[in-house]
């Protein structure tokens, strides 16, 4: 007897990290070999390049700097494609350990079943098959903020609002869509703690000390978050704008059959937007079975545990967050809810980042698992007093409705165990692509690499699988590639310019007899053509007067581009002309050198100054530089009006204080001063990110100090209490 706190602790703080490790390895199973995983979203190269997003340069990476970071220096010491599968082990790992310590029953068949079921349920499933592993390392990580956050509604201080603030923080760093529907769950959870006691005069200290707590874990969320909140608001490309009514038809929930009922997909954790995946529905007969169970069990704990006076509040917001994230997981797929969904799509910006409706499920998940470990738990105390009869046959009908309800949630995932049922497998880049990598690598000069096809996402023939274009995180050199998705009525929403130039001359490939000259401004020196889904459609490349084919292999084709190219050049000539139709015309024609003047697109709208004088000379000189940093450049004195930076075109680039404007609509142009002096040419943008990783390191630091300081401070007052 003496021995059983030991077995219980035993219990509770070993047993869990075990089981949780094997349900990790048998979801992933065969994918732990060597070899990446490559799946729609979820791309990984050879090496972590960090410099481009660091500086701001590209803009699809926000709070998931540091953990690139992370990965980077792991990179050093193991290979990339192993960093992968611990950060794929991780997030199954913590996804059902947190979701283990999130639930208040103290039972421990309990607590399995809440982490088995948030581990293992087809939103995963189907979040895990298209990439989307930023998004499920928040996931994985949710319990435990929202453990935090019930702590601050039921105990605010300090101390709560800090750890908080800090788990908020984390899952912002990988998502902020799961960000946004955590601070929700957790304000609704903090409602229901703050309501009851509006309105008492006994009860405005408490009510005092939860705004005040609440107010500093905001605080703290934004002060850590800054780094990515700040650029994520004022970025020039604010992609947010470019969705719109398509995107909600698009991506909103779908049900499961065709002529099914949407909220019926979403209640059984179903629902994506995306087709042609294995379901459970095609494995089992009942597949509807484990579902409606979670349902009963979460139904059963809400009705047993709402009026409890420990977590009876918390009880009641777990109840709303599931019929909330029900209804607005649907999204524009209800008729019933689409109004509102679509209201709120376009009042509140940042709900635009919702179009993936979806998502929202994983709060009902969140809710079935709480709810659904009360609930089983509840369900054995009913059958318990049956049980102190010593009945064999209930004993064994009882181990047997615990032994079902913790196996339902591996029922239900069928398609997830044994490496996703082998609809995924570890794969490392062919050889091919690794010779194509080291013949550019032998290239001197800085240069841009265009990648073709031009699909955002491609099917590739070792893969087997649709994902996103993978040559810029495998080549080193840098890689323009398409941002398409080609969804539906979606083509191209991306608000580059450089996307849709691209895109406009391989529309007009049958006018192109020199596709070279119309590259060169981007200072793109080569061609690299897979041989993948329609590349025969890219025939024309082969007829081109200034393209020739330097290398080729049974995957991939190497064109150099025979005119010239320069990151950065002069030239004193300004031709406006009326857009890109103009320019493909004058240059079949072979009337226009498209690095011998400065093009604006009309004379009214150009920033530029003529020149003075008569024009000195035509054509164009490339300018010396000194890379000081990927946004700062020192280049030689300009002998000409105009220099041009072949960078896409962003008018945060200035030289020695003067904006850009677009030369093509499509690259950088300045009006120079022709002096001896070294011009700077430096990206404004650079400024706000550091602010924003000032901000964010300072409180960090901040924050650790503080928290050391008090932790400190309270060793030495228990110490005295204890002597």
């Amino acid at each position: 007897m003496a021995y059983r706190p030991n077995i219980h602790h035993f219990l509770n703080n070993i047993h869990p990290p075990i089981v949780y490790t094997l349900v990790s390895l048998i979801v992933l199973g065969p994918l732990l070999q060597p070899g990446f995983i490559l799946t729609l979203d979820m791309v990984f190269g050879p090496g972590v390049k960090l410099a481009d997003w660091f500086y701001g340069l590209q803009t699809d990476i926000w709070g998931e700097l540091p953990a690139w970071g992370v990965m980077a220096l792991m990179n050093a010491l193991i290979p990339m494609w192993l960093v992968q599968k611990l950060l794929l082990f991780a997030i199954l790992f913590v996804a059902g350990h947190s979701a283990h310590k999130l639930s208040p029953t103290q039972h421990i068949p309990g607590k399995y079943f809440c982490g088995l079921l948030y581990v293992l349920n087809p939103f995963v499933y189907v979040r895990f098959m298209a990439g989307q592993w930023q998004f499920l390392a928040g996931y994985a990580i949710a319990p435990l903020a929202i453990k935090a956050m019930i702590s601050l509604a039921q105990h605010p201080g300090r101390k709560e609002a800090a750890i908080s603030a800090v788990m908020l923080s984390l899952i912002g760093l990988f998502s902020p869509h799961m960000m946004v529907m955590i601070l929700a769950a957790g304000i609704v959870i903090l409602l229901f703690h703050v309501i009851p006691k509006v309105g008492h005069r006994e009860e405005r200290p408490a009510l005092s000390a939860t705004v005040k707590s609440f107010a500093l874990f905001i605080a703290i969320s934004s002060i850590l978050s800054f780094y990515w909140l700040l650029p994520a608001f004022t970025s020039k490309a604010a992609f947010l704008y470019q969705i719109g009514k398509a995107d909600l038809e698009v991506f909103s929930a779908k049900p499961l059959l065709s002529g099914g009922n949407v909220f019926l997909a979403l209640a059984t954790l179903h629902g994506f937007w995306r087709g042609g995946y294995q379901y459970i529905i095609q494995l089992l007969p009942l597949w509807y079975l484990p579902s409606l169970l979670f349902i009963f069990l979460a139904v059963h704990g809400f009705l047993a545990k709402y009026q409890d006076e420990k977590i009876g509040n918390v009880v009641k917001a777990m109840g709303v967050i599931g019929i909330l994230s029900l209804l607005f997981a649907s999204g524009a797929s209800s008729p019933y809810f689409s109004p509102v969904y679509e209201f709120l799509f376009n009042k509140v910006f940042f709900l635009r980042a919702f179009r993936d409706s979806q998502k929202l499920v994983a709060l009902l998940v969140l809710a079935y698992s709480y709810l659904g470990s009360l609930g089983m738990i509840e369900l054995y105390k009913q059958l318990s007093p049956k049980l102190k009869q010593r009945e064999l046959k209930l004993r064994i009908a009882s181990i047997g409705l615990l032994a079902i309800v913790l196996a339902s949630p591996f029922i239900y995932s069928l398609n997830m165990l044994g490496g996703f049922k082998s609809q995924l497998k570890s794969v490392d880049y062919p050889a091919e692509w690794q010779e194509v990598n080291i013949f550019l690598n032998q290239q001197s000069g800085d240069y841009t690499v265009l990648f073709l096809p031009w699909h955002g996402f491609i099917s590739i023939s070792w893969l087997d699988q649709r994902v996103s274009t993978p040559a810029r995180w495998f080549f080193d050199k840098p890689v323009l590639q398409s941002q398409s998705l080609e969804i539906g009525p979606i083509d191209n929403e991306s608000p580059e310019p450089v996307q849709h130039y691209i895109g406009f001359l391989i529309k007009n490939k049958d006018r192109l007899t020199n596709l070279g000259r119309l590259l060169a401004p981007l200072n793109i020196k080569y061609i690299i053509l897979a041989k993948e889904v329609d590349y025969k459609e890219y025939d024309f490349l082969f007829k081109q007067r200034d393209l020739k084919v330097v290398m080729e292999n049974s995957r991939l084709t190497v064109l150099e581009n025979l005119y010239p190219v320069a990151l950065f050049y002069t030239t004193d000539r300004l031709q406006p002309i009326t857009g890109w139709d103009q320019l493909l015309e004058a240059s079949a024609k072979q009337e226009i050198d498209t690095l011998g003047a400065v093009f604006p697109f009309s004379e009214r709208e150009s920033i530029f100054k003529p020149a003075d004088g008569i024009e000195s000379e035509t054509g164009f000189n490339s300018v010396k530089y000194k890379k000081l940093s990927p946004v700062r450049y020192e280049l030689e004195p300009a002998a000409r009006k105009y220099v041009v930076a072949s960078m896409p075109f962003d008018p945060a680039w200035e030289l020695d204080g003067v904006g850009s404007g677009a030369n093509l609509g499509i690259t950088n142009g300045f009006t120079t001063e022709r002096t001896k002096q070294p011009g700077l040419l430096y990206h404004t943008g650079y400024g706000i990110l550091l602010l924003g990783y000032f901000t964010s390191g300072t409180g960090l630091v901040a924050f650790i100090l503080l928290w050391y300081l008090w932790s400190r401070k309270l060793r030495r007052t228990t110490d005295k209490v204890s002597f």
